[in-house]
């Protein structure tokens, strides 16, 4: 039933044939069942069910829509615009990521020291090999290209070298010393991929397209090796991330940092970001507010909640540990940000506008409260959803 839904969405909704939109959406689904299975079945106890149901849907849609549009592309062998290019980079990257993983756990020879590193090389290689056959331009220089193609793209890679050695400087401090709570040790990186997402998102949210892509390939090559440990990667990797573990890390994967990555660069998938755009008009930024909406439901929202509840909360909701004070103050952190951003002109708001996003912040507030999920990939796509299209 759901593939037949789902053609029939596909056939009236986007230009695509009955017969293909059938076998697209029976990939799909086939996919979703074989990996969401797969996920529960190797990994007990490191997905709630809602959790294993989304990363299952995420990624069949995923590897499904990549195939087809690299088959699209490849029979129409037509010129690609820049935009078209980097989806078609992003598509291959997932696709060879997929197959990475699958073979690296149906194959323990794989997970040897040696082979992996050689497995990575020629997965890499396959990458980069099949990507600019279809471009028809060599794919690192393309990247280098158009990195390098305006002064503040150039900016915005040394600004995130930056903050990666920060984030360096903070783990190792954070393994030296117990003396901060763990909720308030892990909303530090909050605020740090806050810093690394606002900028990129107002004035390059292409090139912050691609870069969490690859941050977030690159994370779950190196949670895989954890998970299998693969020395050293293994033990270097959970030495930095045993002080920032709490209650929901639970099972064999640590997937926290991965589900802030992916949550607050989720409205960046959701929304066409062309390559060739200029920075955004901040006079005139309608649709910036849909791109920040992981950044104000986690990076402050939920910052400023456990910030606010482990040192003003009294009240606690029933059957949880957070508190109303701390909901309370996240609301009240999201609309500052927004007020601010309207200061300055950055964003527009009309009433009807406000009134929308003020009951999306109750909404995540109350999900926040309540959740016994991580609450990092839920929270950005409860509050992109109301505000997508103003």
């Amino acid at each position: 039933m759901p593939a037949i839904v789902t053609a029939a969405a596909l056939s009236l909704l986007a230009d695509i044939s009955p017969p293909v939109a059938t076998i697209i959406s029976s990939v799909c689904l086939l996919v979703m069942y074989t990996s969401t299975k797969w996920l529960f079945t190797n990994f007990p106890g490191s997905f709630t069910l809602g959790e294993g149901a989304l990363l299952g849907q995420a990624t069949s849609l995923s590897v499904t829509w990549s195939v087809y549009s690299l088959i699209l592309t490849t029979v129409r062998q037509q010129q690609l615009s820049e935009t078209q290019a980097a989806s078609l980079f992003i598509q291959t990257a997932i696709l060879v990521v997929f197959l990475f993983t699958a073979g690296l756990y149906k194959l323990p020879l794989l997970q040897t020291p040696q082979i992996f590193v050689l497995y990575i090389c020629l997965s890499g290689a396959v990458g980069v090999l099949v990507t600019s056959l279809i471009m028809g331009h060599w794919s690192p220089l393309w990247l280098f290209e158009v990195i390098s193609a305006k002064p503040s793209r150039r900016i915005l890679m040394a600004w995130w070298s930056v903050l990666s050695i920060l984030s360096v400087v903070i783990t190792m401090i954070a393994k030296r010393t117990n003396k901060m709570p763990t909720t308030i040790l892990r909303k530090v990186y909050h605020l740090i991929i806050v810093l690394v997402f606002t900028p990129g998102i107002m004035f390059e949210p292409a090139i912050t397209q691609l870069a969490a892509t690859a941050a977030l390939m690159l994370c779950w090559i190196l949670e895989c090796a954890r998970d299998l440990k693969i020395e050293p990667i293994a033990s270097v990797i959970y030495d930095a991330f045993v002080a920032f573990l709490d209650e929901k890390d639970t099972g064999s994967l640590i997937l926290s940092h991965l589900y802030l990555l992916a949550g607050v660069a989720a409205p960046l998938w959701l929304s066409p970001c062309p390559l060739k755009e200029s920075p955004i008009d901040l006079k005139t930024a309608g649709s910036l507010l849909p791109l920040l909406a992981g950044i104000l439901a986690v990076g402050i929202g939920d910052t400023a909640a456990s910030v606010g509840g482990t040192y003003f909360g009294k009240r606690h909701w029933f059957g949880t540990k957070k508190t109303v004070e701390g909901s309370l103050c996240g609301i009240l952190a999201q609309m500052s940000m927004v007020g601010l951003l309207v200061t300055f002109g950055i964003v527009k708001m009309s009433l009807p506008a406000w009134g929308r996003f003020f009951l999306s912040t109750i909404i995540v507030a109350i999900v926040e409260a309540l959740t016994d999920q991580v609450d990092n990939i839920v929270l950005p796509l409860l509050m992109y959803t109301p505000l997508m299209d103003i």
